[in-house]
């Protein structure tokens, strides 16, 4: 049995982190589960009762490749499993289901539970295959169901993908550590599709496994000043910019460029959505145009 770890970064929202964990560390999980908590600057320290679960906290958010980084050297587990804190496993057997994946293929080196097997020129998926439920979990916590995503519901089933949502990427060791982590340092968005590419560049394969689960969404984006100013930090350091709007004339021909899906903008109402631009132009021009990884499909 392969020793398997999940891996939760976190950002304050402790209450839906706990559930998150909670519906991990089922009952019949094997021996030598464990969880790893990344804290990224919760504004008071994180505890779980839970067993095996081990907290690394850090004073300020960190951004999502040293996430990666960091819980490579703190396991030795044979599969990594990073799930966003408002990701709600709801089949007590996942693991399971992982494990058997992964033994079935040796050269699988990357599974998620929302992707496609189609991978636009804009860099977006095509038809997704997910097994979200629709689960009313508070009256804030919802999940929404497949339908609700056009999506195709595959409980139970896997397919072969060349593309992931980051709510969840489960990792063979080996694959994750091949990857040139240190090449991307974007605080977040798009890494999902960054990670894929260079996944299936060193010729390992990626698939969506069919966990029954429910993704809240949007919950440190939208609610977290914290991670708002990061951006902003991020922003200035990395591209001399003092408030969003300024990237537009910054990167003008970018925005007017055919192939830019957001072509055209005229705002950017917030840190957190110049980021997704930026991160998306830097996507484009170097897994699409660069090198051409872009369209692709399995």
């Amino acid at each position: 049995m392969s020793r398997i770890c999940a891996v939760v970064p976190i950002l304050n929202q402790h209450e839906i982190a706990h559930k998150c964990l909670e519906l991990l560390m089922v009952d019949n999980s094997p021996e030598d589960f464990e969880i790893l908590v990344i804290d990224g600057g919760s504004d008071v320290e994180f505890h779980s009762e839970l067993s095996n679960v081990t907290v690394i906290r850090f004073d300020e958010p960190i951004g999502v490749y040293p996430t990666f980084k960091i819980a490579l050297e703190n396991t030795r587990a044979d599969i990594l499993a990073f799930f966003h804190s408002d990701l709600f496993v709801e089949n007590p057997r996942w693991w399971h289901q992982i494990e058997g994946a992964f033994k079935g293929d040796s050269r699988l080196g990357l599974i998620g539970t929302v992707g496609s097997k189609d991978w636009g020129f804009n860099g977006g998926r095509g038809r997704t295959d997910m097994s979200f439920q629709g689960k009313i979990f508070s009256s804030e916590w919802k999940g929404s169901t497949c339908e609700d995503n056009r999506a195709d519901n595959i409980t139970g089933g896997l397919r072969n993908s060349v593309v992931l949502d980051g709510c969840s990427m489960i990792f063979r060791r080996e694959c994750l550590s091949s990857l040139p982590l240190d090449e991307w340092s974007m605080p977040h968005h798009f890494y999902d599709r960054v990670l894929c590419a260079m996944t299936l560049q060193s010729g390992w394969k990626i698939a969506t496994l069919g966990i029954e689960c429910d993704h809240i969404s949007g919950q440190t984006a939208n609610k977290e000043n914290k991670y708002q100013e990061f951006g902003k930090k991020w922003a200035f350091e990395n591209l001399e910019i003092t408030e969003p709007n300024q990237w537009i004339e910054k990167h003008r021909d970018w925005v007017n460029n055919s192939t830019n899906p957001s072509r055209g903008i005229t705002e950017i109402p917030n840190w957190d959505q110049l980021i997704y631009q930026e991160a998306q132009r830097r996507f484009l021009l170097e897994y699409r145009d660069k090198r051409h990884v872009l369209p692709v499909s399995v």
